[in-house]
């Protein structure tokens, strides 16, 4: 896992993610390549956490950085749209408490792997049989998302991660927090009407 995070600022610092030094102060953020490029990929789901994300909004005052806000939004058919005040509260409340026991590296680790365990080996299939059926149906697109899957660092170590643990035995074990953590973000729906947050 040290080697993975390692590596993922290696090539966020490689690529020029948004990186600066502010009056004595490194700000760095990290996301996906496509993220950085401006690109928003539309699915039809109704899961709660694929429709919501976030900037971080950085205000710069006399060489120094005067705040750091994050402004959520939703991601609809039509483009993207700011929470409103409810849907905003609710989403940092969420995020908060997510972020919580993520205070260390250890606990970092230990929920990556209640990720892994959550997805399973099951999720590995359905994904790898997604892909297989648009590599025969739609050729371009299958090698697209196989392509992405590969040369993605989220991706590629999520699957070799999640390979290495069933070959190992252990893609069960993990705390349950961290299981019920991964399981709340990947498996939340939203509501009809606005977001169950």
């Amino acid at each position: 896992m040290q080697m993975w995070l390692e590596r993922l600022v290696n090539r966020s610092v490689q690529h020029g993610f948004i990186a600066g030094h502010f009056g004595g102060q490194t700000v760095v953020f990290i996301h996906q390549e496509k993220v950085a490029r401006h690109f928003v990929f539309y699915q039809e789901t109704d899961l709660l956490y694929r429709k919501l994300g976030y900037l971080v909004k950085l205000g710069l005052a006399k060489g120094s950085v005067a705040y750091i806000k994050l402004v959520p939004y939703s991601i609809h058919d039509r483009g993207l749209s700011l929470l409103g005040d409810e849907e905003r509260r609710c989403f940092l409340e969420k995020l908060k408490t997510v972020s919580k026991p993520l205070n260390n590296f250890k606990n970092i680790e230990k929920a990556w792997h209640g990720f892994l365990h959550c997805y399973g080996a099951d999720g590995l299939g359905q994904e790898i049989q997604i892909i297989l059926q648009k590599l025969s149906s739609e050729p371009e697109k299958g090698a697209a998302m196989l392509r992405n899957r590969l040369t993605t660092m989220q991706h590629n170590q999520h699957w070799i991660d999640t390979l290495t643990r069933i070959m190992h035995g252990d893609l069960e074990a993990s705390p349950k927090w961290a299981y019920d953590l991964a399981k709340e973000w990947l498996t939340a729906r939203k509501q009809a009407q606005g977001y169950y947050l």
